[in-house]
């Protein structure tokens, strides 16, 4: 469950000896830290005994930031304290490399005591400096400094921004060709696919970072690809593989003293056992890494164990030890804004109360689990993490692209040079006319190739420009992307009558407890693929997903006098197809997927959210309407309002259900639409519309 980060050079290994691991653990966890006390301070104090005898020059700015660098762990407001020292002193210099390398101290003082916010903040100034700096030693450091926001990013959920940062520290470290660099950055990008659920794009990366790991002979990178090899087997069931990996990893740590990945190792070993049923040897397991990360002072990871540790509790029925774990590690999240950690401890701590019988609290965190989830789910990240591949993929072949065509240019004028020489040289007069005839000739042959290439060129623009623009319409509606291309901005419209459809499936908690997560995530993608076919059929405007509710809206963003009954029809067909599916699953014996299913008529706000992720959404009373007939309707039903039933009562069977209370709302007259009246319907069930009525449909858009 839990994953292993790697930078270059974030830790150094000490001399091994031949002392069995477990009491070399008991020493350096006992003595270390006053050994390295000592040694730290005599540095210290050299530092400060050499700052002393400084001129206000460049050394100066360079002790300042050893000092800043030695306080980092121990005594961060020091650190910190000698960081602004350096900057105040480079700037005064106008020394632009001291002024960065200022921000980026901070920014790993932020980093290692998990102030994740404040890190970046620090790192991003740092990158702003180096990027313009003209200084081959700064390229190793802006690459450690991308990937740490990576890495940061990822702590706080924001999958895309860390991916996009990771790229650009292996395009550095291909620049100058430094492998261990790309293969941490490598492990870190299978972690952003693993936490998307993509196991295969996951599993290709982490062998990527081992393979180069292996031929650098860097011990700690190969341990960390051992462990993240390790979850992805642990996943997808091969709990046998997975423990393979999981001890050559803890295995690799032990022998680098790195006791941080080696609780994180038997954490992940907890899990296994814990998943075979064997309770014992998992808790064992569990508490050997509690133990260590409480030594270590790791927040993030301390938080991950407390999650592992609450899973077993639960699955050995102690919910109060469950609950004190999950709830150590929701305060742990809320301080790092760590939104991984506080989904997990959310989802356990409402399966907690929901064994201990204390359903409205367990309702409250299934809804802070579902917030959380979405939010780190959105399709937008994941639209957005594909587009940053696909963007990475294409500036690399059009960079190799630009490389060839100029060795070529180059190669082409060294020829000409040559032959240039060789007739002036050789010939005289009427030859060397002859021949300035045949290079101008030549030279317009290179013009015609070369606008030939601009033109391919402008070709590859125009297709890429294509895909850009695609990628754009499956987001927001036609109009609304014109508008945003043609404006930068989306103006919001006010719409006197549209007709809005929630869904919901009906207790979907616990469909998420019988079935295996990747496996629901597939079934509902399915379903939802389906939705998205049947309200594109009838021409109406899916809005959003929200965990498993389906929002659409019929007459937005282009007005329309059928959006009522085309929104019945959706919602007809959609129950049509449901109801076929769990007829299958009756047969079959599994759980059915029931859906309830609400729609309202009236007044609508539409427009796009957001300056940078894009989202069109609708707001009103009448969407809130909407959800309220959701929650009132009955599964496999169409459930509507008396303003809907008034417009489509003509071309449907309704049964009325009278006036029924709803939270916030009052009474509200309720229908139940049972079918197409026979004669509008093509099929016995009644649900496809028949050629006359769809000529009534098409009369009424005139």
């Amino acid at each position: 469950m839990y994953f292993q980060f790697f930078m270059v050079n974030s830790y150094k290994i000490l001399d091994k000896n031949k002392l069995p691991v477990f009491v070399l653990i008991s020493f350096f966890l006992l003595f270390s830290s006053t050994i390295s006390n000592i040694l730290a301070q005599s540095h210290i104090d050299s530092l400060k005994s050499a700052l002393l005898k400084q001129e206000d020059d460049t050394n100066k700015v360079n002790t300042l930031i050893r000092l800043s660098r030695a306080f980092t762990i121990t005594e961060p407001e020091k650190a910190i304290l000698y960081a602004e020292k350096s900057k105040r002193l480079s700037r005064k210099l106008d020394f632009m490399k001291g002024i960065g390398m200022s921000y980026e101290r901070i920014g790993y003082v932020h980093y290692n005591h998990n102030n994740f916010q404040q890190g970046i903040i620090y790192f991003l100034k740092c990158i702003s400096i180096y990027e313009k700096v003209e200084d081959k030693d700064i390229k190793e450091q802006l690459s450690s400094v991308y990937n740490a926001i990576g890495i940061l990013y990822y702590y706080l959920a924001d999958y895309d921004k860390a991916l996009n940062y990771y790229f650009k520290s292996i395009k550095v470290d291909e620049q100058r060709g430094y492998k261990q660099g790309i293969a941490s950055a490598y492990n870190n990008i299978g972690i952003i696919y693993n936490i998307q659920g993509n196991y295969q794009k996951a599993l290709e990366y982490y062998f990527k970072s081992l393979g180069i790991n292996k031929e650098v002979e860097n011990k700690g990178g190969i341990a960390t690809a051992f462990n993240n090899i390790g979850e992805i087997y642990r996943e997808v069931g091969k709990l046998d593989k997975a423990l393979e990996y999981y001890f050559k990893s803890l295995e690799a740590h032990k022998d680098e003293r790195n006791f941080d990945g080696m609780s994180t190792a038997y954490g992940n070993v907890g899990l296994v056992y814990q998943n075979k049923g064997e309770l014992d040897t998992a808790l064992k397991y569990h508490l050997k890494g509690l133990e260590l990360q409480e030594k270590t002072g790791n927040k993030f990871s301390l938080a991950e164990s407390y999650i592992s540790i609450g899973s077993f509790y639960i699955l050995a029925k102690d919910y109060n030890k469950a609950k004190n774990y999950y709830q150590k590690a929701l305060i742990s999240a809320e301080k790092l804004g760590a939104l991984n950690i506080k989904k997990d401890a959310a989802e356990g701590l409402s399966t907690v109360y929901a064994n201990q019988k204390d359903y409205i609290t367990a309702y409250r965190y299934h809804v802070l689990f579902k917030n959380t989830s979405d939010s780190i789910f959105r399709k937008e990240s994941l639209q957005k993490i594909t587009q940053i591949e696909m963007q990475n993929e294409f500036d690399r072949q059009q960079e190799q692209q630009e490389l060839k065509q100029k060795q070529k240019e180059l190669s082409q004028i060294a020829r000409i040079n040559r032959q240039r020489i060789f007739m002036y040289s050789s010939l005289a007069g009427f030859i060397i006319m002859c021949l300035l005839a045949f290079f101008v000739y030549r030279i317009y042959l290179h013009k015609q190739k070369v606008y030939l290439l601009l033109q391919e060129h402008k070709k590859q623009i125009m297709e890429e420009k294509a895909k850009s623009e695609n990628l754009l319409l499956n987001i927001l509606p036609k109009t609304i992307a014109e508008e945003l291309k043609r404006n930068g901005r989306a103006t919001p419209k006010q719409y006197e009558i549209a007709t809005v459809m929630f869904s919901d499936f009906v207790g979907f908690t616990r469909l998420c407890e019988d079935i295996n997560p990747l496996e629901l995530i597939n079934e509902l993608d399915y379903y939802f693929s389906k939705f998205d076919t049947i309200t594109e059929k009838y021409d109406v405007e899916k809005i959003k997903t929200i965990g498993d509710s389906y929002m659409c809206a019929g007459g937005v963003p282009i007005k329309n006098r059928t959006h009522p009954v085309d929104i019945v029809l959706v919602g007809l067909e959609i129950q049509n197809f449901m109801a076929n599916i769990n007829s299958e699953k009756r047969a079959g014996g599994k759980p059915e997927w029931k859906l309830r299913l609400g729609i309202h008529t009236g007044e609508v706000i539409t427009g796009v959210v957001g300056t940078i992720k894009f989202a069109y959404d609708i707001w009103g009373n009448t969407v809130n309407v909407a959800s309220r007939f959701e929650e009132l309707g009955e599964p496999g039903k169409v459930n509507i309002s008396g303003a809907t039933y008034n417009l489509i009562k003509d071309y449907f069977i309704c049964t009325y259900r009278g006036n029924i209370s709803a939270k916030n709302k009052g009474e509200i007259e309720m229908y139940f639409v049972e079918r197409l009246k026979p004669e509008f319907s093509e099929d016995m069930p009644g649900i496809i519309p028949n050629k006359e009525m769809k000529e009534i449909l098409e009369s009424l858009k005139i």
